[in-house]
């Protein structure tokens, strides 16, 4: 199992400061790509907009596999703000929905990750945080603040639950 270029090496190459950038990273077995992109970089932590795998062993999976990857990315991603668990499935569009459980709320802003996976075409996963301010339509994307060390540990437990 190794990713390329490192997570360490691929976030190192990237310069320090603010500005939107992407960085790709691909893991050979399984095989899995990512795009990470990020809004701002330092020497220790990162300002992530969202997280993307296209992860070609996911594209047939069935619901039962899509279920179960759900589950088990649900029990390792508790190091983030908030704990993460299943929403929504939907068996017709290959897809599960993940969320935050309890989203960080401050009276008028909720915050929450949101993850979707996918076992349609190519398979893939997109992680990403938004927040919803009470008397507004709709919600924003906002950045997820990840220490560096947060970023390779989530990069790797989103490998390992790969089924």
């Amino acid at each position: 199992m190794s990713f390329t270029p490192s997570i360490d090496d691929a976030l190192n190459g990237l310069p320090t400061g603010t500005g939107s950038q992407s960085v790709s990273i691909s893991h050979s077995n399984p095989s899995a790509d990512f795009t990470l992109t990020l809004s701002a970089i330092d020497m220790l932590s990162c300002s992530l907009r969202s997280i993307r795998a296209d992860v070609p062993s996911v594209a047939s999976a069935g619901s039962t596999q899509l279920k179960d990857w759900a589950d088990a990315l649900s029990s390792r991603l508790t190091y983030l703000l908030e704990d993460i668990g299943p929403v929504e499935f939907d068996a017709n569009a290959g897809q599960a929905l993940l969320r935050s459980t309890k989203p960080s709320d401050d009276g008028t802003t909720k915050r929450y990750y949101e993850l979707i996976l996918s076992a349609t075409q190519d398979g893939s996963f997109e992680f990403a945080r938004y927040e919803s301010v009470t008397g507004q339509p709709g919600r924003n994307p906002v950045d997820m603040q990840l220490t560096r060390e947060v970023v390779s540990r989530l990069l790797k437990d989103l490998v390992d639950t790969i089924p």
